[in-house]
């Protein structure tokens, strides 16, 4: 996921399949720091000139309630994000000893 601020706008999430607007109070501040390198104890430390801890709290917890951010241990500065997910595993296929007779789809 991407973090658009536009000033004055809104607060733009961009992912592969849709596009998110928000605006709420400080969330242009706080935004921009979402990218999994920081807790929320950091995340009060680096907006302290912007915002309260009481206030980048409540941001949070809105956004963790609307399902836009997650819990998860914070990743060194830098460093690459997690892939994707593997993909599933093949369909199970016959063996070809034990195929029917007539064509087998490929």
């Amino acid at each position: 996921m991407r973090v658009e601020v536009v000033p004055d706008d809104a607060t733009y999430l961009l992912s592969e399949r849709e596009v998110t607007a928000l605006r709420a109070p400080g969330l242009e501040a706080l935004a921009p720091l979402l990218d999994g390198t920081r807790d929320l104890a950091a995340l009060q430390r680096e907006l302290t000139a912007a915002l309260t801890a009481d206030e980048v709290a409540t941001l949070v917890a809105a956004l963790r309630r609307a399902g836009l951010v997650d819990d998860r241990p914070a990743r060194a500065a830098g460093a690459d994000p997690p892939g994707p997910p593997p993909p599933p595993p093949a369909a199970p296929r016959p063996h070809p000893s034990r195929r029917p007779t007539g064509t087998w789809p490929e």
